[in-house]
């Protein structure tokens, strides 16, 4: 199977949303290997801690059917983590509120199937756009908060307010 193949193949799980989520996935692939690395070199009878691998790596390796165990599936996985890491494409939003981990894991997974399976997400919060969301993406912005659609309406609101 070719590299970009392996690529498409990964499916990343809603959990999974921000570039730092790759990044963790990463570090703790990383912890996975030396943990491994130091189990084949160790003198018999020697204690060792095994790594605690996270939710989300249990969750990627599961929706991939890989076996963490297994060389061949941590290497092909840390590839198409780093791939991914690089190459997907990344959006912004700024929401007024926290968003639920259901809210947002939906929400990622309805990115995910209309624009692109690799998808992340950057997000913060700005409770002064009262609702709604502004979505930034490396060529658009686009607002589309409570706040911004009060303003583009207020000539008409004054107008109906007055007396």
């Amino acid at each position: 199977m070719s590299d970009s193949q392996k690529q498409k193949d990964i499916t990343l799980p809603g959990e999974i949303v921000s570039p730092r989520d790759i990044q963790a996935l990463i570090a703790d692939l990383q912890s996975v290997d030396h943990f491994l690395l130091q189990a084949r070199v160790r003198t018999p009878g020697t204690k060792m801690s095994l790594p605690h691998t996270t939710a989300k790596l249990e969750a990627l390796a599961k929706a991939n059917q890989l076996r963490l165990l297994h060389d061949d599936d941590r290497r092909e996985l840390a590839l198409s983590l780093h791939r991914i890491d690089v190459h997907a494409p990344k959006m912004r939003f700024t929401f007024a509120t926290h968003p639920s981990p259901s809210q947002l894991t939906e929400f990622v997974g309805w990115l995910r199937a209309t624009f692109h399976p690799h998808l992340l997400l950057f997000y913060s919060i700005k409770p002064t756009i009262g609702a709604g969301c502004i979505i930034k993406t490396p060529k658009r912005t686009i607002d589309l908060s409570h706040d911004s659609l009060l303003q583009q309406h207020h000539a008409e609101l004054a107008q109906l307010l007055k007396p």
